[in-house]
């Protein structure tokens, strides 16, 4: 079936059931899984190792560059991707043949929800899809409606190659205020930047959270020494060392599992539900 999709400017055919899928977006490949078709899934980016199982497909490439002889290879009836920075891998695919459809990036935790539905519909899995929408759903009433009114300012740092914080434009944003804190940069109308560290140190957050690449173990220790060396000793996060290391790609990761994993267990490392 030929479907429209607003990102290209153009319509995609896209089976009426995919069985040989390429996912180039790792919130996409988890929610594959997380709907029940993972094992339609034969090639997948070499970000994505949510859940276990990706790790065992084909890698085509990374979020910015492609294999297509690799791709060639696995005849792919369908490849989903997302915008924003895959922009030009998406009009590349298009310019191919190949049957590229790529889902909006999200800009809050709303918008993982509906992107789970998106996946449910492309794929036929739609009952699969709205179980999983359900759990999410509830999953964020939980802590919309129910949640501990902390208010603590926050500062949040993801190692994406250099030190990347976000503004009010992010799905990250809306995460910390789903925990009932504050980002000390949600009053910027902006998504993801590079901060001045200066500025944070001005801004003194309460609670630090850092997301370093995943698999990184010596990333706490490292983190710790940038700290100093930031002069951020005086900071009220590191002075009442209220400062949250991940276990790696946990906050840049934009899949269900953020919701229904992550929002839980930091809630509980910060004294929470």
């Amino acid at each position: 079936m030929r479907v429209y999709n607003e990102l290209l400017g153009a319509e995609v055919d896209v089976p009426e059931e995919p069985r040989r899928i390429v996912s180039l977006a790792e919130d996409l490949t988890e929610t594959l899984f997380m709907v029940g078709v993972g094992d339609r899934v034969v090639g997948v980016s070499a970000y994505c190792h949510k859940p276990a199982e990706a790790c065992e497909r084909v890698r085509v490439g990374t979020y910015l560059r492609v294999s297509y002889a690799r791709l060639e290879q696995l005849r792919p009836d369908l490849i989903l991707t997302t915008s924003a920075a895959q922009r030009r891998v998406n009009l590349e695919l298009l310019k191919r043949g190949y049957p590229v459809y790529p889902l909006p990036l999200p800009l809050s935790l709303a918008g993982i929800v509906e992107n789970v539905r998106r996946v449910g519909v492309l794929v036929n899995a739609v009952e699969k899809a709205v179980e999983l929408e359900q759990r999410l759903l509830a999953m964020l009433a939980r802590y919309y409606i129910n949640k501990q009114k902390r208010r603590l300012r926050v500062y949040v740092e993801i190692d994406l190659g250099s030190p990347i914080t976000v503004g009010a434009a992010t799905y990250v944003d809306d995460f910390v205020r789903a925990l009932g804190l504050e980002n000390i940069f949600g009053d910027r109308i902006m998504g993801y930047f590079e901060p001045v560290m200066d500025e944070v140190k001005r801004l003194n957050p309460e609670v630090i959270i850092y997301d370093p690449k995943p698999n990184d173990s010596g990333a706490r220790l490292r983190f710790m020494k940038l700290v100093n060396d930031r002069g951020w000793s005086g900071v009220d996060a590191v002075r009442q060392n209220r400062i949250i290391v991940t276990e790696g790609d946990v906050i840049a990761h934009y899949g269900p599992s953020l919701i229904l994993d992550t929002l839980p267990a930091m809630s509980g490392q910060l004294g929470g539900d």
